[in-house]
């Protein structure tokens, strides 16, 4: 089962499980699976794919590379202009990365990477596979 710890100043604040059957979609808008709270946050700003076939090409983005995985998850970044970042890098607008248990995903400000702004709190949002 996977799930996406979210914390807030390095403090765990709710555990969102993720339902494997569908892709699962995040952003500011309550229409979504994953509701963000963050003030970078678009209505539409990431997809977490769990069924492959559906696309064909995981770029992953450590790597710089594309490769095709099965059974593997992957985020997509929905052209978001403040950015989505994984691992600390930015994931490039409409592209897939791969995603592992562990990762961190950060939402960014102004396409920068993810920093509080004064009067908000920094919100990660963690994969783990239990």
């Amino acid at each position: 089962m996977w799930k996406l710890h979210v914390f807030e100043d390095s403090r765990l604040i709710d555990t969102v499980p993720l339902d494997c059957s569908h892709s699962s979609s995040a952003g500011s808008a309550v229409e979504n699976d994953i509701v963000l709270a963050d003030c970078g946050a678009e209505p539409e700003h990431f997809t977490i794919f769990f069924d492959l076939i559906s696309w064909t090409t995981c770029q992953v983005v450590e790597e710089g590379v594309s490769k095709t995985e099965k059974n593997s998850l992957c985020l997509l970044d929905m052209n978001t202009h403040h950015g989505t970042f994984l691992n600390h890098m930015r994931v490039p607008p409409g592209t897939y990365a791969e995603l592992k248990s562990g990762d961190t995903i950060t939402i960014g400000h102004d396409g920068l990477e993810a920093v509080p702004r004064e009067g908000h709190t920094l919100r990660e949002y963690r994969l783990i596979e239990e």
